[in-house]
């Protein structure tokens, strides 16, 4: 979800492991290998409620390896998940080693992220670990290996899907560069049960001739809308890396886990009708908000934050859309806030915006008050090979209520 996006964001501006001077030396036993979750920040002497970690949840967290390896992850970006080798009780990223002091008792490790912030983990055999009505259906599975994607310079082929009892997917795959160039294999768009999704990307960069194998992790976060995972699929397009010369495109690929078939992905679109017309359809959905004050911070993290979501709808079979909020204001004063989206023609979506800047600038002294949003709605049609842009619509200014609760069931995840 979009508050843990914010939170990371604040983490994200402290170094990365806090490799020098940091406040953490080598102490301890040496830890088991496991799945230790995450159960403890502290930031200078301010220690943050319970509160807060569970609002992060499985999204940060350190894996150690029986073959010596480590993962940790700090956030639901790829790019804030960090690999290495561990040994005894240190953590190595590169040239730069990383200690850890470890609590037998409590079986935790902590680490520094700077020289004021350091994080606990805690190993997680799953004792704790709460019944859901997934397990009803069973975890997904792949059935048999999946080539989603082969033309004359990769071939991507899916080998499983795990659902780790923490909350993530984890999704492997093998990658062949058939060509004596670098390449880049990315998806223009990813659907999830046949519902676009903004968030859970894959990004493959291949040398020449070589074979890679690996995973890309979707968190429960990033699934608007969606309770189980029946199907993934992407439209696919590849890049000489050197150049960024588009090689090949619109190559659409999908596999399919042992839970198709055996649930209804259901779509919700009530709400205020932003624009709809024969071939697009915006609706505003309402807002999810959550009080920092009340998680135990401290007096840096005293905000409140809300955030916006949309579902749009493309209907068009042979045109994609790019969708924006054009004019927007709360309670009458203009904000710099927004969206924009590339919808694949025929697709769905869900969109979350986050409120941004200070309640300050809209006269109000928590975004908790603001009461109203006028909103237009602005259309182009997209050339997903091109990627050209043509103006196609906008929509009339629709006011809207801030009050207004987004549904549950879509933001569950």
């Amino acid at each position: 979800m979009y508050f843990k996006r914010i939170f990371s964001a604040l983490l994200a501006s402290a170094t990365v492991l806090g490799v020098g001077g940091v406040a953490v030396s080598a102490a301890g036993e040496v830890p088991a290998a496991g799945h230790y979750a995450l159960t403890g920040i502290k930031e200078g002497d301010d220690t943050f409620d319970d509160s807060i970690i569970e609002l992060l949840g499985e999204e940060y967290y350190l894996d150690l390896n029986e073959d010596g390896t480590f993962s940790l992850g700090l956030g639901d970006e790829e790019t804030n998940t960090t690999t290495g080798a561990w040994d005894g009780l240190n953590l190595s990223i590169g040239s730069e080693t990383v200690e850890m002091d470890t609590d037998s008792e409590t079986s935790s490790i902590t680490i520094a992220l700077s020289d004021e912030e350091l994080m606990t983990f805690t190993l997680d055999d799953g004792s704790e670990k709460e019944s859901s009505e997934e397990d009803a259906l069973g975890d997904p599975k792949i059935a048999e290996d999946t080539v989603v994607l082969d033309d004359d310079y990769v071939k991507l082929t899916i080998t499983g899907i795990t659902h780790s009892e923490y909350g993530y997917y984890e999704i492997s795959y093998t990658a062949e560069n058939k060509t004596d160039k670098s390449l880049i294999v990315m998806p223009d768009y990813t659907f999830i049960n046949g519902l676009q999704n903004i968030d859970s990307q894959l990004y493959i960069a291949l040398d020449p001739n070589a074979e890679s194998k690996d995973i890309f992790t979707i968190f429960q976060g990033d699934l608007i809308g969606i309770d189980y995972i029946g199907s993934i699929g992407w439209v696919f397009e590849v890049l000489d890396a050197e150049s960024y010369e588009s090689l090949d495109t619109g190559l659409y690929g999908e596999v399919k886990t042992t839970l198709d078939g055996l649930f209804e992905q259901k779509v919700d679109d009530e709400g205020d009708i932003l624009l709809d017309t024969d071939e697009i359809k915006v609706v505003y959905l309402g807002t999810l908000g959550i009080d920092f004050s009340e998680l135990g911070l401290g007096p840096d993290y005293d905000d409140y934050y809300k955030c916006v979501y949309f579902y749009i709808e493309n209907k068009s079979k042979d045109t994609s859309f790019y969708v924006a909020s054009d004019a927007l204001s709360y309670d009458g004063q203009t904000s710099d806030d927004g969206f924009s989206v590339a919808v694949y023609k025929n697709s769905k979506c869900y969109v979350v915006m986050p409120m941004c800047g200070s309640p300050e600038n809209y006269e109000v002294e928590s975004f908790a008050d603001l009461k109203e949003m006028k909103i237009s709605i602005s259309v182009d049609t997209y050339d997903d090979y091109l990627h050209e842009y043509e103006a196609f619509a906008v929509s009339e200014e629709v006011t809207v209520d801030l009050e207004t609760e987004v549904k549950t069931d879509i933001v569950k995840g």
